[in-house]
């Protein structure tokens, strides 16, 4: 169990976008999405794009988050943009995360070859919410052993982000159990939002036992309802329920002199030392 002496507050906002290489469509068209949240992020048409972009941004940005939707085998299609990734690495001081989904051990193995710092990946052990709520027809084996697959290939961060209120809740409670037995150094959790505000309660309870199972941190992520934040964002903090929270309800962190990082929470902490980290202002 790992708890800061000051739970971290992080803000992407400008300073870590969210870019998708498939504007806003996605091919398994999940339940909970069909391509609503990749309408929030910027959308580059082609490699050059995505150039263009970071050479644009270079001097106000600490990095970026690339997405998009996914392909009907489960994982982002960046084929065509993996040698402008290498380019942008050898040139450019930012960190890159992408958010791959089910990728074979090739396009793993290319990933960490050119360099990408974090692995944001949404693991998800239900087979209902797996085959009915996401349209793939994969297993929860899989997604285990592509996510064991991504910490042996070298990344700097493979960060697990686990959505809570897709289906029934007691899958979570079974990866926790999973995760003691692997080695990551932060553990994101969500909040679907749709989800029923009858299992937002659960989301408490499995934090507590998160926080109290896991060696690792403990964050509370970007997606999650604006009345769950007004509802529990305090509660969350007071207890030190998690070590990083994203974009907190204002009116609760500005009662405290807490840090602000411009950047993504799945970042480790060696990443987050890089000028322009952290915000002008102790809270927003």
């Amino acid at each position: 169990m790992i708890i800061l002496n000051e739970i971290q507050v992080f803000r992407p906002g400008f300073k870590y976008p969210s870019i998708s290489i498939t504007g806003d469509k996605c091919w398994l068209q999940c339940s909970y999405c069909r391509g609503r949240f990749l309408k929030t992020m910027i959308y580059v048409d082609n490699p050059n794009d995505l150039k263009d972009f970071v050479e644009r941004m270079y001097n106000n940005i600490n990095g970026f988050l690339l997405s998009g939707g996914f392909n009907k085998d489960g994982y982002l299609p960046i084929e065509d943009y993996l040698i402008v990734l290498s380019e942008i690495k050898e040139k450019y001081d930012l960190s890159i995360s992408v958010h791959p989904g089910l990728m074979n051990s090739n396009l793993i193995e290319r990933l960490s070859e050119i360099g990408i710092d974090v692995i944001d990946y949404e693991l998800i052990t239900d087979e209902y919410v797996i085959r009915y709520l996401k349209n793939l027809v994969k297993t929860p084996r899989d997604f285990i052993e592509i996510y064991e697959r991504y910490i042996e290939s070298g990344f700097k961060a493979v960060v697990p982000h686990i959505p809570i209120g897709l289906g029934k809740v007691d899958w979570v409670y079974d990866v926790i159990d999973y995760l003691t037995t692997t080695k990551q150094d932060n553990v994101v959790f969500l909040i679907a939002m749709d989800s029923d505000p009858a299992i937002w309660r659960d989301s408490l309870n499995i934090l507590r036992i998160a926080r109290n199972k896991l060696n690792n941190l403990i964050s509370l992520g970007c997606m999650r309802p604006f009345e769950y934040k007004r509802r529990y964002d305090k509660l969350i903090i007071n207890n030190y329920l998690v070590d990083r929270i994203v974009n907190p309800i204002r009116e609760v962190i500005s009662k405290g002199n807490y840090i602000v990082y411009e950047t993504c929470c799945s970042l480790p902490n060696s990443l987050l030392n890089r000028p322009g980290m952290v915000s002008n202002q102790l809270f927003y």
